[in-house]
């Protein structure tokens, strides 16, 4: 065995017998996306969790952007044995909720039936998306969205209830939620 040899096989796994310690790599470590498998969960609402990294997620209703609002929902999912936390977040303006606004997004999905784009029409089509999935939501929880006196969505009411959510894998790789039902209606039973 060469000198040279000798040293590359020295043993590294206690501290000072490598020739150069390397700065840690831990914080360079970053949660990996769209790692549970698509299809049913169950779920329960929670009030918030943390990530790894430290980021909280609440469920909530706040301001967001341009007289916009967030509602989100934080999910502990349960995969296996083991329990995921996922958000699902939805975007609206507070008087989208009127009921002229409604009947106005009821024409445009029937003008634009098939279609995959609405034509000048964006913002309406995304909150057509958002109806559907707040739809589901309502269904599947059970009783109807209601207004906070600010304007937001009452979300402490969520907290603590249990439904199905469908898993997808998001064109960009992330682990997204496209779909809600009653608890026990489309989860694996075991």
């Amino acid at each position: 065995m060469t000198d040279a040899t000798a040293a590359e096989t020295k043993r590294i796994d206690q501290p000072g017998l490598a020739q150069e310690e390397l700065p840690s790599l831990d914080t360079f470590y970053e949660e990996p996306g769209g790692n549970i498998a698509p299809g049913w969960y169950a779920a329960t609402v929670l009030e918030g969790y943390a990530t790894g990294k430290g980021t909280q997620f609440t469920t909530t209703d706040e301001p967001f952007k341009d007289e916009r609002r967030i509602f989100r929902l934080a999910l502990g999912l349960t995969v296996g044995s083991s329990t995921r936390n996922l958000q699902k977040t939805f975007f609206y303006s507070p008087e989208s909720f009127t009921g002229e606004n409604l009947a106005h997004i009821k024409s445009l999905r029937e003008q634009f039936k098939g279609q995959k784009s609405w034509a000048g029409q964006g913002q309406a089509q995304n909150f057509s998306i958002t109806l559907g999935h707040l739809s589901q939501l309502e269904k599947a929880i059970g009783f109807k969205l209601a207004r906070h006196p600010n304007g937001g969505l009452l979300a402490a009411p969520y907290i603590g209830k249990k439904m199905d959510v469908r898993v997808s894998t998001s064109k960009n790789g992330y682990d997204d939620i496209t779909g809600f039902a009653p608890a026990g209606t489309r989860s694996a039973k075991k």
